[in-house]
């Protein structure tokens, strides 16, 4: 076998500003390329952003009034809240009041239940006595309102 020898390549000179111009455009390409290719396998920008759906308000509110024998300490029949030290011995009986209302934006059915009980607690101990058995309520607008009164029995939680 003859060895042949290969033949050089031959240089083509080229003007100094088209030399530029394609250093230049082979390093946009490079720098578009890279852009890409981080573009690509960079995870998307996520933005979280909380959007109320509903907004909605509730209230409950205990109240009572203390109904009194005859006595001396006192210029009126009825207390009511803050109006004195309550006497076990001048109460002839106490009627309390629970309302609540719950008010949401957009028209909903609104079924729920409630129950009052009370609670005798010492120091040592503690024990709940059922006042309202667990009750329901409903409501198929946007307000759902209720007002239950009951007698508190005293010798009860003697």
């Amino acid at each position: 076998m003859k060895k042949t020898k290969a033949k050089p390549i031959k240089r083509i000179k080229l003007q100094r500003n088209l030399r530029l111009s394609g250093v230049a455009v082979i390093g946009i390409l490079i720098i578009v390329s890279a852009y890409s290719a981080y573009a690509a396998y960079q995870q998307p920008t996520i933005v979280e952003e909380i959007i109320p759906t509903v907004i909605y308000t509730y209230n409950g509110a205990y109240d009572y009034n203390a109904y009194l024998t005859n006595n001396s300490l006192f210029d009126t029949d009825i207390l009511g809240p803050g109006d004195g030290t309550f006497f076990k011995k001048i109460i002839d009986h106490i009627n309390a009041s629970y309302t609540y209302s719950f008010d949401i934006s957009q028209p909903s059915t609104i079924d729920a239940t409630y129950e009052v009980t009370a609670e005798v607690q010492t120091e040592s101990w503690a024990k709940s006595f059922s006042i309202i058995p667990e009750t329901s309520f409903n409501s198929n607008t946007n307000l759902a309102r209720f007002n239950t009164e009951f007698p508190i029995d005293i010798t009860k939680f003697e």
